[in-house]
């Protein structure tokens, strides 16, 4: 029973933390294998985003994976490149909405989880809840030996054969 209470606890808590990142991972696996999937049926060029990136404004663009970037606060996945010159790259894009929403929803939640006093419980009380009533007492101190001196008769029998150096190491010569 103990087991099966210390397991499932382990489950819940080990979800609350990891839970929302697991779900984040799914869903935005399922937003690649859709852009995917719309990538192979072919894009028309009307529905490219057309992004000239110069030495000027290279900075504003933050590469995420190998074709997708994000640029002025836009998510966009690559469909092909064009090297102007040295200084200007062409690049034609799909607006990957999905998943700027997804990441914009990730960044509100975690706002709202560090804002919100709501999400502050107690876990003592939570436990204390979920732990059956006998085979938990709360009034029970924590630590019962805390001033108590712990002796033992096994400590006492322990002799060293030798105790002292009879002579110190060799010099080396």
């Amino acid at each position: 029973m103990k087991r099966a209470i210390a397991i499932a606890l382990a489950s819940i808590f080990t979800f609350n933390i990891l839970g929302n990142y697991a779900l984040l991972m799914v869903h935005k696996y399922e937003v690649k294998r859709e852009l995917i999937s719309f990538l192979k049926t072919g894009v028309a060029d009307a529905q490219l985003t057309l992004i000239k990136i110069t030495s000027k404004n290279k900075k504003d663009l933050y590469w995420k994976e190998a074709h997708e970037f994000k640029y002025k606060g836009e998510m966009y996945d690559v469909v092909k490149t064009e090297k102007k010159d040295a200084n200007t790259t062409i690049y034609y894009c799909i607006t990957d909405s999905k998943e700027r929403q997804l990441l914009t929803d990730l960044e509100n939640q975690t706002d709202k989880n560090k804002t919100s006093k709501n999400s502050k419980i107690n876990t003592s009380k939570v436990v204390i809840k979920i732990i059956p009533k006998e085979e938990f007492d709360p009034n029970l101190p924590v630590l019962p030996l805390k001033n108590k001196t712990i002796t033992s008769q096994y400590l006492s029998f322990y002799h060293s054969v030798k105790i002292d150096i009879e002579s110190p190491p060799p010099n080396l010569v």
